[in-house]
């Protein structure tokens, strides 16, 4: 099994990533570093089951153009090329995931995948909510979003849970989940959530029995420095939904306004009330 992610993210979490998911039985990592003066490319490129790749000029010019613009044409064209140097590796399953995210079989994973018959699986998504405004790190969250499903939503709308559903929406980040795919299967061609092109009679499954653990934007720090860089065009993402627009401008008018505003403003939208915790749970 094998992991390929386009990352940029502090060494220490890349460390506490990469430790978890070896644990897990993943052999090799793909990492594509979309900063090429990343400070964690060296210590990466040490670890003996990490490919570390530096994003710079060289690379784009070799990927037969220059630097793409929107984060998700740069995740697409690394994904391609991280499956390529995992099939020669003889890997067959591989993860597309984020550095903010992390898999959590519920049975063991090679077991899942070994007695499956699918050609890519979904996993089970869950996106963790801040509780208090300061963490160490993102993966200190132990509090989850679970989908809600339209009946939930409902309830939750008639019994005022304003701060948890936003633009009707519960989730903050992805709603999406992503995918594990076999590499000597019927998938063409791999998207950053799921297959894009596959051939006749594809399997495609979705799972209880894999969750993803998505840590986006938990604490402030870690909010603040995303909606930062996506306001400034430095990792704007293409095609946002209603809501992540809604969120785009509700951070630059308060950006505007200054930190407190900014606290404010992530106070409101990242952190559930107890009550409302309770509804949708």
């Amino acid at each position: 099994m094998a992991i390929v992610a386009t990352v940029k993210a502090p060494l220490d979490l890349l460390i506490r990533w990469v430790t978890h998911h070896r644990n897990l039985g993943f052999e090799r990592f793909f990492l594509f570093f979309d900063d090429p003066m990343d400070a964690a490319i060296g210590p990466m490129s040490s670890l003996e089951h990490v490919t570390a790749t530096r994003c710079g000029a060289e690379w784009w010019k070799g990927q037969d153009g220059s630097r793409p613009v929107h984060l998700v044409a740069r995740q697409l064209i690394n994904l391609e090329q991280g499956i390529e140097a995992a099939r020669a590796a003889g890997i067959r399953w591989v993860a597309h995931i984020d550095a903010d995210e992390l898999v959590r079989p519920i049975s063991p994973l090679a077991e899942v995948l070994n007695e499956n018959r699918a050609d890519a699986l979904r996993m089970d998504v869950r996106e963790a909510i801040s509780e208090r405004m300061e963490y160490a790190h993102i993966f200190e969250s132990r509090t989850f979003r679970i989908p809600p499903g339209r009946m939930r939503l409902w309830v939750a709308r008639l019994l005022g849970c304003r701060q948890s559903i936003r633009h009707g929406e519960y989730f903050r980040g992805h709603t999406e989940s992503k995918s594990l795919v076999r590499l000597d299967g019927r998938v063409r061609r791999m998207g950053v959530h799921k297959p894009q092109d596959c051939e006749e009679g594809v399997r495609i499954d979705w799972t209880t029995e894999i969750q993803l653990l998505h840590f986006d934007c938990v604490g402030f720090a870690d909010w603040d420095s995303k909606w930062n860089a996506r306001v400034n065009g430095n990792s704007f993402g293409r095609g946002m939904r209603p809501a992540r627009q809604a969120q785009f401008e509700a951070y630059a008018k308060a950006a505007r306004r200054g930190l407190e505003a900014r606290r404010e403003l992530f106070r409101a939208t990242q952190m559930i009330r107890p009550r409302e915790a309770t509804v949708l749970r």
